[in-house]
């Protein structure tokens, strides 16, 4: 295929950004850049299909059920959506593109001890989520791949209760904080220890922490695995898409967005964010 000039590129990619962002109603873009090349590449991160409920204690959907009795529903409508216009936008330039999905199979959000029944909702999650993009990839014409936390080598617990304290290896270094250190100072402080990172804890990241403990019903220790579980994989994202790709994420809750703000080659990328 003829490659196209660069103003070509950059012509099309606003119309392709102008498209997309009238398929959802509450969607943002950030650091829109020309996606054009010999392939699109958009990564996914799907979320267990949580059952309806408060999400402490709601579980996890087992057959009979599908994704449309989760409380997730919402948001696989919304990827449907947006990929729909993404695939058709792309495929009138005469390029492809690859959904790159991956199961959150980590991190799992439960409360009190899981069991066998909870490792097979899991699989039948993985299962669901296939029928659902490969039928969709089929019909709209893009390439579909699913992957997996624990297939992709990702360490953290399979399932974690947002009652549950902080790491014990943790204790030694909350105990020895200022008693007067406000808690998103703490925070970032802890989670640069429990995955040898550096975030700063700049006022912005402060306040991203922040509007996660104002979450309605949230506490210390569960705002801390909520947003380790998201660290534990946003590092991979970048190396998935590629240099050049898109990562479409949906959230009920606006101010898990703001996560993303603390691994740099994520913050710097391509997103687009679905309230869903």
């Amino acid at each position: 295929m003829e490659r196209l000039t660069e103003f070509e590129n950059i012509s099309k990619s606003k119309v392709y950004w102008a498209s997309v962002e009238k398929s959802w109603p509450e969607i943002s873009v950030v650091n829109k850049k020309d996606v054009f090349g010999e392939s699109a590449n958009v990564c996914v991160v799907l979320c267990p299909l949580y059952a309806q409920g408060d999400l402490r204690s709601a579980g996890l959907i087992k057959p009979p059920f599908g994704i449309s009795e989760s409380r997730v529903a919402g948001k696989i409508l919304a990827y449907k959506k947006v990929l729909e216009s993404m695939s058709e936008s792309i495929r009138q330039t005469g390029y492809e593109m690859n959904l790159l999905a991956v199961l959150a199979d980590k991190g799992v959000l439960f409360h009190g001890k899981p069991g066998k029944e909870e490792d097979g909702a899991l699989e039948y999650h993985c299962q669901l989520y296939n029928d659902e993009l490969s039928a969709l990839a089929k019909t709209k014409g893009f390439n579909f791949t699913l992957q997996s936390y624990s297939g992709l080598g990702v360490k953290f617990p399979t399932f974690v209760d947002l009652s549950a304290p902080i790491p014990s290896e943790l204790v030694g270094l909350a105990d020895g904080l200022n008693s007067k250190s406000a808690p998103e100072y703490e925070m970032i402080t802890l989670l640069n220890e429990y995955f040898n990172l550096s975030i700063a804890p700049s006022k912005k990241n402060r306040h991203v922490v922040e509007r996660v403990l104002s979450m309605n019903g949230m506490d210390f220790n569960g705002a801390f695995w909520l947003i380790a579980g998201y660290l534990a994989f946003d590092a991979k994202i970048p190396e998935i898409a590629g240099a050049n790709g898109i990562y479409l994420v949906a959230e009920r809750l606006e101010p898990m967005f703001g996560i993303s703000r603390f691994t740099e080659k994520l913050k710097n990328m391509t997103r687009i964010q679905l309230k869903a």
